[in-house]
């Protein structure tokens, strides 16, 4: 009920209305009916709540499937307007062959019994999400199904193509989808990420707000709304090179998460198209690969239908021609969006549907002009312009063309969609070097016309060399992100590891008691410990170790649960060595036992040790160290933190340390810390072999640093003596950014967070040396 109440008051409040939606809400749900915002739309307005002009300026924002518009015909019957759930369960349930086929590719489907379905948080058409929590990795995931009733041949085609084409998009801006299931009836159902975040439809509402009140911050300015809308592009750029396209692109199917990411969602109405035979694009094999579908027969029930939001249509799309849309149709939709993106308006507005559907059609848009009185550049209008001609051939034919220009103005470069009069490159030129052209020109009046020439020339030279400083920062900045996405996708692993011990410790202590008699390898106060018998010092390591068993550290005193701990921890030993094994290398698991330990004792092991501390005071350590009997490992800071952490948390690091540590807190079902879970890995060995230095610049120098500006590792070793105290204050300021980069007496600072921890990789080079390697 609030996902639709959310979603239709602000829609009343524009058309200034106050109705008491959550009494009208309770009546609607006492009827036989299937919750959602187009059913309840429609109730409104059959109980007279919703006026006639009104309700259809309503049904022109959702997405709906429209059959048989006469567009011209006056006398439109508003009846043609179907909820595709009702008559979806008027289909008569015998089953034909479709039917009987889809039965049996849903036959290995299990029941997802492993998922607990904790709250609805979003519903369709045809569907609804859950918030739900996998028993075993002990994460959230989000769930979604058919809506009860709803489980015909024709939405199960409709529904496992969504799964298959959203999976098969392998894009940071596309969500991951985890598992194919069955809910409890059944039916096909699916997980994945869950996506913490806001609509772009309530992202645009925030900016308009923030001008209506007169305080813009810098993201919600116009070059950051176009780095957003750039990540869309690119997402549909791998969908449309893989042949499928969305057909319901709109700012409310684009999520935003709270860490800047941006997610395409719903293709649940998405459908593939022919590539051309011949690609001028010249891609990439991975990138050139159609995806495939089981089937697609679901697509002849569109035959003379209008699929998608109105409001977002293309031409072809808005009459009913299906069989002609390729992705030309999504790059129509998203220059609508970018129209809303830089005016901050809707592109198309209309008292009803059939009026909104007729402009589509005809190309009649609202005047390309700020709804705040800001000046727009022509570029940007004639990039609109591009991407939203009636004719397919008149549009951008890719959505990298779309993007490339868009880039393009971003960088203040001529766009391809504009012809610039002279006047105007000028005037951009103007406006780009302006101090540089007022020196010039004051040098001009005040030296003799004999010296013009030299002046012009050496203005040409300090342009030249501004284009050379931007292009080799450029570089930088893509050097220094290649190389953070390989540090980040190291620490990642280890977050892997980490999430499968917890999983595996939670599980032995659920399940408790798995073995008949306790561990023989205890440390205690009152008694010598008992060592396995391959306990020894070995190459590469200063401390003795047993890559066979864990070692246990018992409390002073202990009761019976620590007892019980240790029954029920005994037979995870095999799953931490498979665990150190695979932090080697997947294939390590599957080695003969006599390599198996060479690869666990090999020194380049990037993982020192896993631990796990409970709160009973039980204490694990694998591969099994010798620890002082009197530590106490409750009164540990990495304890604490970690007790309570529900996600990965990073413990900061020094410059005396070799390791990084990483905990994750146990949990019982009832939401009760049962202790934490921990690995420690080599800081050198994970992250220290990745520094590399770009284009051989001399002098130049990679640095990983903690939250304080201390240097932790350095390439060359040598340079971590380099920084003064000056550079490691600013740098310690400029941290509160996640990334960036300063000028600092000739040396170029460019760094960016690794991922949760804080962790920060630092490039520093002088831009003499920079300027002259990008010559040689």
């Amino acid at each position: 009920m609030n996902l639709i109440i959310a979603e239709l008051e602000p829609l009343l409040i524009e058309e200034g209305l106050t109705l008491d939606l959550k009494t009208s809400f309770a009546s609607f749900q006492t009827g036989e009916r299937l919750p959602s915002t187009l059913t309840f739309i429609n109730y409104l307005h059959k109980q007279d709540q919703l006026q006639e002009d009104v309700y259809l300026r309503l049904l022109a924002q959702l997405s709906v499937e429209l059959t048989g518009l006469d567009l011209l015909n006056p006398y439109y019957d508003q009846t043609q307007l179907i909820d595709r759930r009702q008559q979806l369960q008027a289909v008569h349930s015998e089953s034909s062959g479709q039917e009987q086929a889809t039965t049996r590719r849903l036959g290995n489907l299990k029941q997802g019994a492993s998922y607990q379905l904790l709250k609805q948080i979003g519903a369709g058409a045809m569907g609804s999400i859950h918030l739900a929590k996998d028993h075993f990795l002990r994460r959230q995931v989000a769930f979604k199904k058919l809506l009860p009733g709803l489980a015909t041949a024709e939405v199960i085609e409709r529904f496992l193509a969504e799964v298959q084409i959203t999976a098969q998009l392998d894009h940071p801006n596309v969500i991951p989808i985890y598992t194919l299931d069955a809910d409890e009836s059944g039916a096909p159902a699916y997980s994945m990420k869950v996506v913490k975040g806001i609509s772009m439809k309530e992202w645009l509402a925030q900016i308009r707000r923030s001008y209506d009140q007169g305080e813009v911050p810098e993201a919600h300015q116009l070059p950051a709304r176009l780095a957003i809308f750039l990540k869309i592009c690119d997402a549909l750029e791998l969908a449309h090179q893989r042949g499928v396209i969305h057909r319901d692109l709109k700012p409310a199917n684009i999520m935003l998460g709270e860490y800047n990411e941006v997610y395409v969602m719903d293709w649940g109405i998405a459908k593939t198209f022919a590539l051309p035979e011949t690609d001028s694009l010249e891609l990439d094999s991975d990138l050139a690969t159609k995806v495939s579908l089981d089937s697609t027969s679901y697509l002849d029930h569109e035959i003379g239908q209008i699929v998608g939001t109105p409001r977002y249509m293309s031409p072809e799309q808005a009459g009913g021609k299906n069989h002609l849309l390729d992705q030309r149709s999504d790059i129509f939709a998203m220059g609508l969006i970018l129209f809303e993106v830089i005016c901050l308006k809707q592109a198309l507005i209309g008292k009803d549907m059939p009026e909104i559907l007729a402009k589509v059609i005809r190309g009649h848009f609202e005047p390309f002009a700020s709804a705040y009185a800001e000046a727009i550049s022509p570029a940007l209008k004639a990039i609109v312009s591009k991407a939203n001609p009636r004719r397919r051939v008149d549009r951008y034919q890719s959505m990298g063309e779309l993007a490339e220009d868009l880039r393009r103005y971003l960088r203040d470069q001529p766009v391809l969609a504009h012809q610039e009069s002279l006047l105007f490159k000028s005037l951009r030129l103007m406006h780009l070097y302006r101090t540089s052209l007022a020196l010039v020109l004051i040098l001009l009046v005040v030296l003799s016309a004999c010296l013009s020439a030299g002046l012009i020339y050496n203005n040409q030279v300090r342009l030249q060399a501004a284009r050379e400083r931007q292009l080799v920062f450029g570089q930088i900045q893509s050097a220094l992100a290649n190389q953070a996405q390989l540090m980040t996708a190291q620490l990642m692993r280890q977050e892997a590891l980490l999430r499968e011990l917890s999983g595996i410790t939670q599980v032995a202590l659920e399940r408790g008691l798995s073995a008949k008699k306790k561990p023989a390898f205890i440390i205690q106060m009152d008694s010598d410990p008992n060592l396995p018998a391959d306990f020894a010092v070995y190459s590469g390591f200063s401390q003795a170790r047993s890559f066979t068993e864990p070692l246990y550290l018992l409390p002073e005193t202990h009761s019976a649960s620590v007892d019980k701990s240790l029954l029920s921890l005994a037979p995870i030993a095999g799953d931490l060595q498979r665990l150190l094994l695979s932090a080697v290398s997947p294939a390590a698991i599957a080695l003969v036992p006599e390599q198996k330990r060479m690869q666990l004792s090999a020194p380049t092991n990037p993982v020192d040790h896993f631990l796990v501390t409970l709160g009973n005071g039980l204490h694990l350590r694998y591969p099994g160290v010798m620890l002082p009997a009197d530590t106490q490992p409750l009164q540990d800071p990495v304890y604490r933190l970690g007790s309570q952490a529900y996600e990965p948390i990073w413990a900061s690091s020094s410059p005396d340390q070799k390791f990084l540590s990483c905990s994750l807190g146990l949990f019982e079902p009832n939401g009760l810390s049962l202790g934490m879970a921990g690995i420690q890995v080599k800081r050198r060995e994970t992250l220290g072999v990745l520094l590399s230095l770009p284009h051989q610049v001399p002098n130049s120098s990679f640095y990983l640093l903690n939250a304080e500006a201390e240097v932790l590792e350095s390439e060359p070793l040598a340079a971590s003596a380099l920084l003064t105290d000056t550079q490691q204050k600013r740098l310690r300021s400029s941290f509160a950014e996640a990334s960036g980069y300063f000028d600092d007496q000739g040396n170029l600072f460019a760094f960016t967070r690794l991922g949760r921890a804080e962790l920060y990789l630092v490039f520093r080079a002088k831009w003499s040396d920079l300027l002259a390697s990008h010559v040689n």
